[in-house]
C-alpha cells in the first residue's frame, strides 16, 4: 500500500471512528475532539464561578436573540453560539489578543427571569 493510500485510510478511519463515537453519545471523545478543532467550552465553564452575572425578566428566546444582536452591533465576532446548550462564545474584545474567548451562558429561568454568566479565562 503506498503512502497516499495509507494517509486516506487513516484519515478515513478517524474520521469514521469520531463520527462513530459522537453518533454513539461518547461524550468524552466528542469532548476531546472539540478540545481538537477548538469549540470546547469546558475552560469557559469552569471560569462561570467567577463570571459577572446578572438576571433579566425577559423569556429565553428574546434574551438570546437581544445578546446576539448586542454581540453583532458592538462589532465582535461570534465564534460559537447554541441555543440547546444555553451559550454563546465571542471573540475579538478589543484591548485583548484576538483569540480571548468570552463565553456567555444562560441559565435556566428562575422567578420568570433568565440568568446570564458572562466569563472569560483572562
Amino acid at each position: 500500500m503506498g503512502p497516499l493510500k495509507m494517509y486516506r485510510w487513516i484519515s478515513f478511519s478517524l474520521s469514521a471512528l469520531f463520527l462513530g463515537a459522537a453518533v454513539l453519545g461518547c461524550s468524552h471523545v466528542v469532548e476531546s475532539s472539540k478540545t481538537l478543532w477548538g469549540s470546547s467550552t469546558r475552560a469557559l465553564e469552569e471560569a462561570r464561578t467567577k463570571a459577572l452575572t446578572k438576571s433579566y425578566p425577559v423569556d429565553f428566546g428574546e434574551c438570546f436573540d437581544s445578546v446576539l444582536a448586542i454581540v453583532q452591533e458592538s462589532g465582535y465576532t461570534i465564534f460559537l453560539k447554541d441555543r440547546v446548550e444555553r451559550h454563546i462564545v465571542v471573540i475579538g474584545i478589543p484591548g485583548n489578543v484576538d483569540t480571548t474567548e468570552v463565553g456567555i451562558f444562560f441559565d435556566p429561568p428562575e422567578n420568570g427571569k433568565n440568568k446570564i454568566d458572562v466569563s472569560s479565562l483572562s
